[in-house]
């Protein structure tokens, strides 16, 4: 059982929606760029020499080299190396990244990017408009991604 008490402050709830709906916005200004998308979810831990990080470096290559932006949420592991194979094949790769203390910093391989403050709009602009999404291992945030799209 999880108690916790909330101090609720209107005005600062209110501004933080704010930032929030600004967020989206600005997530979807970049996506309308691109008609056909394939979101990647997967760990930021795992390193090039992993069997999954060629995997999904090669599977978006092969989507990139038939017309699909690739979308990640720009950090390292997994989102690096969908958004290396896209690159390396010539086509669109845009990173979703997070600004947090001490966390990822956006990859060297995005064409396109937004750094995010709230996960929530991240997760919305990341899980709504895909035509295919991508899950490989990772934690809990990958967990949470992959089970939003599944109850939608």
């Amino acid at each position: 059982m999880f108690v916790f008490r909330a101090n609720y402050n209107f005005q600062a709830a209110t501004f933080r929606l704010g930032k929030a709906d600004d967020e989206i916005h600005a997530g979807y200004e970049i996506l309308q760029k691109y008609h056909k998308t394939v979101t990647f979810f997967g760990s930021a831990r795992i390193t090039e020499d992993n069997e999954y990080y060629q995997k999904a470096k090669d599977l978006a290559f092969q989507l990139a080299k038939e017309g699909y932006t690739i979308i990640t949420g720009g950090g390292g592991g997994i989102m690096e190396a969908a958004n290396r194979g896209a690159m390396e094949a010539g086509g669109e790769s845009v990173g979703f990244n997070i600004r947090l203390p001490h966390e990822q910093s956006l990859n060297n391989y995005t064409t396109d990017s937004f750094a995010f403050t709230h996960f929530a709009p991240r997760k919305i602009v990341m899980t709504l408009l895909a035509d295919a999404y991508v899950c490989f291992p990772g934690g809990f945030r990958v967990q949470w991604m992959k089970f939003v799209r599944l109850s939608h």
